[in-house]
């Protein structure tokens, strides 16, 4: 195992950072999500007939 020592405010950047890209992360997903559940929901009863 290799350590790292950090400060308390480069510890706090780094949670600060990782918690950011967590946000991304989830709202990418979370936007993805309400899209497919809207597509979903104007779709005509028993899917697309023009295939």
């Amino acid at each position: 195992w290799t350590g790292v020592a950090l400060s308390v405010a480069e510890s706090a950047d780094a949670l600060d950072a990782i918690n950011g890209a967590a946000c991304d992360a989830a709202a990418h997903i979370g936007g993805r999500l309400i899209a497919l559940a809207r597509k979903k929901k104007d779709e005509p009863e028993g899917g697309d007939e023009n295939v």
